[in-house]
């Protein structure tokens, strides 16, 4: 074997080691990709719904007084019953003012007599008008106990159910103690907190829902108001109130008691969607015709964009095919940030109305920091998603 045969064997030697550790670096240099999951764009319905805890009140509520010191003797309701407008509840002992009436009658009688005697003898007008003015006091005197028997027997002044009763039987209540009270069941409604966030989205006619947490099933409802908020006592504020009215009129409500209230405040059909986890923000300021990336909250404005996943292997030439294979084989892709525009939201996923295309690919958690244009390994493509490596980050 000649020098020059020698020669040309080591070169080739030479050459498949360098191929060898060239492929070898190659493949290790895949380590240094961030490793991603992947969502598909998809179009469908979307709705946009904001869930809170809500209290159902009585928008008609009437409390019951008595005006005199009296003893309960009888109580013909209790707590919860349901009463129609006029039915007595309770009855307190009024033997006393009954006895104070026919006495009052009796002098009415006695004076009617003597001013009918004395009229007729032909009496003075000054002892005639004296008769009279006394006959005036004790008619007034009995339609005051009239009155007040009256009071002494509690009725309902409407429609409804018991909300309240506080006195007991045998027990003497002073003048002025609230009684009872009744509520009118079929001016119920829901009164729920919404965070300001939520409030905006929320209007007047808005459907909605109210259940009773999971045991059954939810009743139709709609807003019919939106109030203020209410000033607490630590001088802070709540959450802006949303009130509603039960649809379905044969839904007996619980005054009082708590539910769950789901309200529908946008809807929107074949929309593109992607999951929430895809969508970022970042600040950016306008210079000339040109948009940059801004670290200044007071001169930059909010934008939304993502990262779609382009088959880099596309852009490599004729002379890479052997680095186009096995980009094929390991899932390697390009990610290309992409601005956005959105819409409503659910709780998983957000509609984009403007900068996607349905079935593309988007990153939507990642090992590390993306950025435009780098090259990534995609894990899966699939709903296995949900169990992420770890939250991603960065521009």
């Amino acid at each position: 074997m000649n020098r020059k045969q020698i020669l040309i064997g080591l070169s080739f030697l030479l050459a498949l080691v360098a191929l060898y550790f060239g492929y070898r670096a190659n493949r290790n240099f895949l380590k240094h990709y961030p490793r991603v999951q992947a969502a598909l764009v998809s179009r469908g319905d979307l709705m946009d719904d904001v869930e809170t805890a809500g209290r159902v009140i009585a928008e008609e509520i009437r409390d019951l007084y008595i005006n005199s010191q009296a003893k309960v003797q009888t109580i013909l309701v209790k707590e919860g019953d349901s009463v129609h407008a006029g039915q007595t509840l309770i009855i307190f002992d009024s033997e006393d003012k009954k006895l104070q009436l026919a006495q009052c009658q009796a002098d009415i009688l006695n004076l009617e007599q003597k001013f009918s005697i004395q009229k007729t003898d032909g009496f003075s007008a000054n002892g005639l008008k004296l008769i009279e003015a006394e006959l005036q006091v004790r008619y007034l005197q009995k339609s005051k106990l009239e009155k007040e028997i009256r009071e002494l027997t509690m009725v309902s002044p409407i429609k409804g159910r018991v909300s309240l009763l506080l006195p007991k039987l045998g027990e003497t209540v002073s003048a002025g103690s609230k009684i009872a009270q009744v509520i009118n069941e079929a001016k119920l409604s829901v009164e729920a907190e919404v965070p300001a966030d939520d409030g905006v989205k929320v209007g007047i006619g808005d459907k909605a829902e109210v259940s009773y947490g999971t045991i059954a099933d939810p009743y139709a409802a709609e807003v019919t108001q939106i109030l203020p908020p209410l000033r607490k006592s630590d001088d802070s504020y709540s959450d802006l109130r949303v009130r509603m009215r039960v649809v379905d009129s044969t839904v007996q409500l619980i005054p009082g008691s708590s539910v769950q209230v789901r309200i529908r405040v946008g809807r929107a059909k074949l929309a593109v969607t992607v999951p929430v986890e895809a969508i970022r923000e970042e600040l950016t300021t306008v210079r000339g015709d040109r948009e940059y990336f801004s670290v200044r909250p007071e001169s930059g404005k909010k934008r939304k964009y993502l990262y779609v996943l382009k088959d880099c292997s596309e852009t490599l030439g004729t002379h890479e095919e052997p680095e186009r294979r096995w980009m094929i084989r390991d899932n390697i892709y390009q990610a290309r940030k992409v601005y956005v525009e959105t819409g409503i939201s659910s709780v998983d996923r957000v509609e984009v109305t403007k900068g996607l295309n349905p079935f593309e690919q988007v990153i939507i958690y990642s090992d590390r920091t993306v950025r435009d244009y780098d090259r990534v390994i995609v894990i899966n493509r699939d709903e296995s998603y949900k169990q992420p490596l770890t939250v991603g980050g960065g521009n």
